[in-house]
């Protein structure tokens, strides 16, 4: 799949994405990637989800929920969620055994049959099955050789390797939405810069470094740094490219009957031009 690159002097060469200056500039630029917004619709695997309405959340992992009666989910998004979990909304939650809560929050409808993937343990298990089914064009004839590894004092989601070459990736959350966009964080993560300038360091050293943005929301067309909750993160990723980074997103939803879907295994990347640098 080609790439469209719009360059200036705050986008340097090796962006592998497509950087545009704002919605209208999109919408001229999708125009011409028809190809990129085709979805395929592999359901990658099933949940056994019961629908429920989210009421409240209750601490940064445990949120009310009420099916007639009152019941405890575990939400492992530690992002604010605060598009998605509304009283009221529709949500999608799987049982689970043990421990204070009798289900986790998967998912958060947006439609009648279209939920949001907000749990980010899903969401990976979704990458790792979209890689191994061979269902990711930018990851074509490398595998995931390692999980939780260790490099320096930080942890990266994978390994990955091509014969004797051996890289990194790591996958981020983008559930938020807003206009055409998936966006990354939905508040300020000094974790998630740490990684982002830890996987800069490791491509300007000449290993395969990748950052995976999961779009996670039904309607998202386009991934883009989230720059109004974090500038940094902006920065960081601008800054990455000059290094070698490599930036993807790939699209998934959660359907209301559990089944796990990637919708396009690339959509577009955009970083915006208007960015000014803090010091």
């Amino acid at each position: 799949m080609g790439t469209i690159t719009i360059l200036n002097n705050k986008v340097h060469s090796r962006l592998l994405c497509i950087a545009v200056a704002n919605h209208d500039a999109y919408r001229s630029a999708g125009n011409l990637l028809p190809s990129v917004m085709e979805e395929t619709g592999n359901v990658l695997f099933t949940l056994g989800v019961n629908q429920f309405q989210f009421v409240r959340r209750l601490n940064r992992f445990v949120a009310e929920i009420r099916n007639g009666e009152r019941s405890l989910a575990l939400v492992r998004n530690t992002g604010r969620l605060l598009d998605l979990l509304v009283s009221g909304a529709p949500c999608l939650c799987v049982p689970k055994m043990g421990g204070k809560t009798s289900y986790t929050l998967a998912g958060v409808l947006v439609n009648r049959s279209k939920a949001a993937l907000i749990d980010p343990w899903f969401q990976a298990r979704a990458f790792e099955i979209a890689a191994q089914r061979g269902l990711l064009p930018w990851l074509r004839n490398w595998n995931v050789v390692g999980k939780e590894v260790r490099y320096e004092d930080s942890r990266i989601d994978y390994a990955i390797g091509r014969g004797d070459e051996r890289g990194f990736l790591e996958t981020k959350s983008a559930a938020y939405f807003t206009g055409y966009y998936s966006k990354y964080p939905d508040c300020p993560t000094d974790r998630g810069l740490r990684h982002i300038r830890l996987l800069s360091k490791i491509a300007s050293s000449g290993r395969r470094a990748v950052i995976v943005f999961i779009a996670a929301h039904p309607r998202a067309r386009a991934f883009s740094p989230n720059s109004e909750k974090d500038p940094r993160i902006l920065k960081a990723l601008i800054d990455g490219t000059a290094s070698g980074l490599e930036i993807y997103s790939m699209k998934i939803h959660l359907r209301d009957d559990g089944s796990v879907v990637m919708d396009n295994p690339a959509i577009p990347v955009m970083l915006t031009e208007n960015y000014v640098a803090h010091a």
